[in-house]
């Protein structure tokens, strides 16, 4: 069941929230609120791993908070590049690849920590 789950939250939530992130408008206020939430999500991450800010959760909650901060900020510094080829690209096909590279993006980091698990079990 937690396979599932955790399948579920990295191949569909993820995806599906750059998807909306894209959706803000490409100005000052939709890249503005990208960056504030890049940089809140980084700077959670490094708090709770500090020590700095404990939520009251347990040894494993503690540990997965500041993946799943840093991986909400992958996906915002990827809404914001999408953000930036939308204000500069006009073609509807360009675009869509655009969007379908950003949504798969969002789960590369997850490959990379299944390789860095499987290189130091051997």
């Amino acid at each position: 069941m937690t396979l599932a789950l955790t399948f579920l939250l990295i191949f569909g939530v993820g995806p599906a929230l750059f998807i909306g992130l894209c959706r803000l408008s490409p100005d000052m206020r939709g890249v503005a609120s990208l960056w504030v939430l890049a940089g809140g999500c980084t700077g959670l991450a490094f708090a709770v791993k500090s020590g700095a800010v404990t939520p009251g959760l347990g040894a494993t909650a503690q540990a997965l908070v500041p993946l799943a901060a840093l991986w909400l900020a992958w996906i915002a510094v990827l809404a914001l590049c999408m953000l930036a080829i939308r204000a500069r690209v006009q073609d509807a096909a360009t675009l869509r690849w655009a969007h379908a590279i950003g949504a798969m993006a969002t789960t590369l980091p997850w490959f990379g920590l299944y390789t860095a698990q499987m290189v130091s079990e051997r």
